[in-house]
């Protein structure tokens, strides 16, 4: 590399940095001899603070040192190494600020001949900020060249330059960040002492500033060196994070749980959605996100695993890009290990429990965290439009608060009184009432506290035994266990198990027009209409025994959305009634469940859906269908 190359370039790299700062030269002067140079900014070098610079030239060393003339047996601070030819030497300090904000401040020593593009030069800089610090090196003369960066006298970092005979003009520069205990220098991020067993250490932080760290108060120290943490619970709409604090979701975004950002990165993402009721939210899935990998892994109803979109079958246990997974009957869990930091969730499909174990002073953030933050703050870009939006719902007669509260209460009672020392019981408590006095005691919702509970002390090394029993429970299993139901949908117990009911906004966007569905569908030859399932089984409706007026077309069902869909053709009628007259054709059908095609009702309870297509010149067709059950009397028209 030729000097006319490299020189514009270290010079343009300076005014890069300049743009839209306000700036000052304070100092510059030139020197010859060793001299002692004034430094308006002050300039930080390892954790100390210093305004003056003294150089040292000598025969055979250049010293550029912080506390004194370079001598070997004051053991000072110290960039020392051979010295360099040169005519003079010229200095300045200059520093940059930007809008109060941001500041830094430039020491720059450098030989006449840096503007000589005939001749070799040696150009030192010293930079400092706001948050950072750094002695860079600029050496065009040939050869090696290594300068000792020295504290208390002990080298503590090198700058080292090789410039061969065809490629030269190169730097060097290092991080001279850095914190001083008893005479030591430490590099940020590093621990000055430690001690295992109590969790306690003295650490450079990555700011470069000494601080104590020990385990969170919702930690405990292993005896290890590591903190092992306390449950962060999600079930239903309420979060109680590791310190214990009851917070509440009421819309149906994802939020992040829990974040660490530094190191190897991850996120834990809940989302959550309503069911029968359109004012209260659950949590829906739980999402495990390594953001290095690009990993994602969604937790979902019935133990459904999914990674980056796809499903993984999961038996027992599976390894998939370093997180374990485990499957058993009271749910799914996703174990991740990043060095001696380890990550827990488990998800059972209505409960999601988080536990943690590392070094004391990992930083963390998310609801799990802090569950009192601005949802603002953790709200994910994974979560959906208009998700926010809250509503109201009418009040559940069949809610009998007073005995609800009773029920909840029951965590201070045994079997759970030898947890309440371990696990304060109040916040569960406290989500228990806030939600049994809210929605029906339906879908054993009223087990889901204290499983909750009972789970957060078993994390902690306590145990409430066979605590089902005494409060009226089936032993703990994972909700609606392989039971898939479709977005719009979510899964319920009935009288036969669990099925899949529509979610009280997908059902109130029907109830107002007594759609069964969505839009039929009407082509130059074709119709089709679209039933959801689970509006069919909230009237009671088989749809398994549903066809059209030719008993061999019957619906086909989408196993991922769970609409059923009747269609017939031109080709294949499937007894749709053909008329026309001057003016359309009208192509008519029926979806039924009786076993002629009469279009008279013999039985009360029978199904009887017509729906027709017809076209006029020029082509505009239009559908219409009625829907006739025990209860229903519907009718909807569309227009193309």
């Amino acid at each position: 590399m030729t000097s006319s190359m490299l020189r514009p370039l270290i010079y343009l790299s300076v005014l890069s940095l300049l743009a839209g700062a306000a700036a000052q030269i304070y100092e510059q002067q030139t020197i010859n001899a060793s001299s002692v140079l004034n430094s308006s900014c002050p300039f930080t070098f390892y954790g100390r603070t210093y305004q003056q610079i003294y150089v040292t030239i000598s025969n055979d060393t250049f010293a550029i040192c912080f506390n004194g003339f370079y001598d070997p047996q004051t053991r000072g601070d110290c960039i020392v190494g051979p010295q360099f030819p040169f005519n003079q030497i010229t200095f300045y300090t200059a520093s940059y600020s930007y809008n109060y904000y941001y500041y830094y401040c430039y020491m720059v020593l450098y030989t006449s001949d840096y503007y000589n593009y005939n001749f070799s030069y040696t150009q030192f800089v010293l930079y400092n900020s706001t948050t950072g610090a750094s002695v860079s090196f600029y050496e065009g003369n040939k050869g090696s060249w290594v300068y000792d960066v020295q504290v208390n006298g002990v080298t503590v970092d090198k700058l080292n330059i090789n410039n061969s005979a065809t490629s030269y003009y190169s730097y060097a520069s290092v991080d001279i960040r850095g914190c001083r205990h008893s005479g030591v220098v430490y590099k940020p991020g590093t621990a000055v002492t430690s001690d295992p067993t109590t969790c306690y250490s003295l650490i450079c932080d990555t700011s470069a500033v000494l601080r104590n760290v020990t385990c969170d108060p919702w930690e405990r120290c292993q005896g290890n060196g590591i903190c092992a943490s306390t449950a962060c619970t999600v079930t239903g709409p309420a979060v109680i994070d590791f310190y214990g604090r009851l917070g509440s979701i009421q819309d149906r975004c994802t939020y992040s749980l829990l974040s660490r950002l530094s190191g190897p990165s991850f996120q834990v993402l809940a989302n959550f959605q309503e069911r029968r009721r359109k004012d209260v939210s659950f949590v829906d899935s739980v999402a495990l996100v390594l953001s290095g990998s690009g990993l994602f892994i969604n937790l979902g109803q019935g133990g459904t695993v999914q990674v980056n979109g796809a499903p993984l079958a999961l038996n027992s246990s599976a390894l998939v890009g370093g997180v374990e997974l485990f499957k058993d009957q009271s749910g799914v869990t996703a174990r991740l290990s990043l060095s001696n930091y380890t990550v827990s969730v488990f998800f059972n499909g209505y409960t999601a429990q988080i536990h943690t174990a590392g070094p004391a002073g990992s930083p963390l953030s998310g609801l799990c965290r802090n569950s009192s933050v601005s949802l603002s703050e953790v709200r994910s870009a994974y979560s959906a439009s208009g998700c926010e939006v809250l509503y109201n719902d009418t009040a559940d007669s069949s809610v009998n608060c007073s005995a609800e509260m009773q029920r909840c209460n029951l965590l201070r009672a045994s079997p759970f009184a030898s947890c309440n020392d371990l696990v304060d019981p109040q916040p569960y408590i406290s989500a228990c009432v806030a939600t049994m006095c809210r929605y029906p005691s339906v879908d054993e919702l009223r087990c889901q506290f204290p499983q909750a509970y009972a789970g957060a002390c078993s994390l902690r090394g306590g145990g409430a035994g066979s605590w089902w029993g005494a409060v009226g429970c089936a032993s703990p299993q994972a909700y609606c266990p392989d039971r898939l139901c479709s977005s719009h949908e979510f899964c319920a117990r009935g009288a036969g198990g669990s099925v899949c009911l529509c979610r009280a906004l997908f059902a109130a966007s029907h109830s107002s027009t007594g759609a069964l569905g969505a839009p039929a569908v009407c082509s130059s030859n074709a119709a089709s209409i679209a039933l959801a399932r689970c509006l069919l089984e909230e009237r009671n409706i088989s749809y398994s025994a549903l066809h059209l007026r030719d008993g061999r077309c019957r619906g086909r069902m989408d196993e991922q959305t769970h609409m059923l869909t009747f269609s017939f053709d031109t080709s294949n009628t499937c007894g749709a009634v053909i008329t026309s007259n001057d003016s359309y054709v009208t192509y008519s059908n029926a979806i039924t469940d009786q076993d002629n095609s009469s279009d008279v009702i013999v039985r009360h309870d029978q199904v009887y859906i017509d729906f027709s297509c017809y076209y006029t010149q020029p082509q505009i067709r239009s559908i219409s269908f009625r829907v006739k059950t025990k209860c229903v009397r519907l009718s909807d028209a569309l227009k193309w």
